[in-house]
């Protein structure tokens, strides 16, 4: 098994800026005894393949990137093409790793099959002639007498379970390595694109890499976790059985300053599971290096010390990197004009509807029909949309709605009688209402407010009750006599807002606002 994590380590450190060394694959050895199953050699045939393709494709890849540094007017055409690669590379490394899962299966459940099934001649036997010695018939530690003989036969088998495992733990850091590398690339790469739909493919990439490697993350957990927790008890618990006291007692000092080692490796790290992974797979060698020395396993031992040579030459450092989602939103403060920007040659634009990200613009008014640029008053920029029949006029392009409300404030100044926030959502769109504004801002209220209404014996219209609901939500209209009253409000703007309204609609009225607390 070791001689199998020596070699995914080897495999591991040809991906550059992941990990180091110029290693090169190994063919994987046969377990003995599964030569004969022809479905077993078959994945062991197929997983060569899978890696000449791999190897292949990083090739490719290598060439383009170099491409794309030293030709810098087709870079967009480069990106694409190392993110198609990338894509095909994460395919077959997903396959590598489910054959690579099918043969650590057949192996486990043949050597857990065969833990007791008497000695294999070509693997030697069980105790040897030396007093308190047992003989070595694996490089692989567990699978040697010493382990069957001073466990109990289900502790046995989680142990050789726990090992099976390792090897698949170290191919899900080994995809995380690379997928790693890739997130990097992105996101520098992000810093200096220049149109929205190289920007959507590298965020799209970027989501999808991150979110493999949070599950590739929560699968080392998981798996190492269950490798870590069932060798330390056995591991712990033959040391105790042979009276190891000082031995126990300095790996208990051990298993306090991994613990701790772990804790500040994921500080910042894109994974803590995989940042935590190296402490806690030095501390079982130690354990393993010393158990091998006490059953005086030397093949054991050499293969050991192959495997920590081969953890030293990798590299678990993965700092988290971050990469907000560039959209090109046209952010714009609102100007004045004189002469005005918008006229016959050059007509107000059609509004841009952004489908990602947040916006707010004013909306100066909604018409039935075209408006003359003289209604703009010199403002610019304005685009203009068509929403339910009408022609909306939009003004400005603010990141926040403090500056929005501050743009209302203006516009009024200038004499736009009712401007109003809206704000788009991912191409979702709301009109708030002042209230609305100064409750999301907590403004500070100077009062209660309500309207007062003698429309003169006339009836108070329809269009003036549905606008009222429109300003103020839940607003009540009582009546007492000729006399209306409309209320209440908590903003002075909302209540000049419908009074204005009414005073349009009911020429005549006497329409007067009352602060009421």
């Amino acid at each position: 098994m070791y001689k199998r994590i020596f070699i995914y380590a080897a495999v591991a450190a040809l991906f550059a800026g992941s990990l180091t060394g110029n290693a090169v694959m190994q063919e994987r050895a046969p377990v003995p005894g599964l030569e004969a199953d022809s479905v077993y050699t078959s994945l062991l045939a197929q997983e060569e393949e899978l890696s000449r393709q791999e190897d292949s494709l990083n090739a490719r890849v290598a060439d383009i990137r170099g491409l794309f540094r030293t030709d810098p007017d087709n870079r967009e055409r480069y990106s694409e093409e190392i993110i198609r690669l990338e894509g095909e590379l994460f395919n077959t490394r997903n396959l590598i790793g489910i054959v690579a899962g099918k043969i650590n299966t057949i192996e486990q459940e043949y050597i857990i099959k065969n833990l007791s099934g008497g000695n294999d001649p070509r693997q030697g036997g069980g105790r040897s002639d030396r007093s308190g010695g047992y003989a070595e018939r694996s490089a692989n530690l567990v699978l040697n007498p010493f382990f069957e003989e001073n466990l109990q036969p289900e502790d046995y088998r989680m142990l050789v379970e726990a090992q099976g495992m390792e090897a698949g733990v170290l191919d899900h850091i080994h995809t995380f390595a690379s997928n790693y590398e890739s997130i990097r690339r992105i996101a520098h790469e992000n810093e200096t694109v220049d149109t929205p739909e190289a920007a959507d493919s590298l965020y799209s990439a970027y989501e999808t890499l991150t979110g493999l490697n949070d599950r590739l993350s929560v699968r080392v957990d998981e798996e190492f976790g269950y490798v870590y927790d069932n060798k330390l008890y056995c591991y712990n618990y033959i040391l105790d059985k042979l009276g190891r006291r000082n031995q126990l007692t300095l790996f208990e000092q051990k298993i306090t300053e991994t613990r701790e080692q772990c804790l500040t490796a994921g500080e910042g790290a894109q994974s803590e599971p995989v940042a935590a992974y190296p402490y806690r797979k030095a501390l079982l060698g130690e354990y393993e290096e010393t158990l091998a020395r006490i059953a005086g396993y030397d093949r054991a031992l050499d293969s050991l010390h192959k495997a920590r040579t081969a953890m030293t030459a990798m590299n678990f450092d993965f700092p988290a990197v971050g990469m907000d989602e560039k959209l090109f939103l046209d952010y714009a403060d609102i100007e004045f004009h004189n002469p005005e920007k918008y006229n016959q040659r050059n007509p107000v634009p059609e509004l841009t509807i952004y489908p990602k990200g947040e916006i707010y613009r004013i909306l100066l008014g909604s018409f039935q029909r075209a408006q003359p640029v003289s209604i703009l008053r010199g403002a610019y920029p304005v685009g203009v949309a068509r929403e339910n029949g009408n022609y909306a006029y939009y003004a400005g392009g603010f990141r926040s709605l403090e500056e929005a409300a501050d743009a209302v404030s203006e516009l009024k100044k200038k004499g736009f009688r009712d401007p109003k926030v809206a704000r788009w959502d991912n191409g979702r769109l709301t009109v708030l209402s002042q209230a609305e504004v100064d409750r999301a801002l907590g403004t500070v209220r100077d009062g209660l407010f309500r309207i007062s209404v003698d429309t003169g014996g006339r009836p108070l219209p329809d269009i003036v009750r549905e606008i009222a609901e429109e300003i103020n939500p839940g607003a009540e209209i009582s009546r007492s006599g000729d006399l209306y009253i409309i209320g209440t409000f908590d903003s002075r703007d909302d209540a000049e807002e419908l009074a204005e309204e009414i005073e349009d609609i009911l020429s005549g009225a006497e329409v007067k606002i009352e602060a009421v607390g």
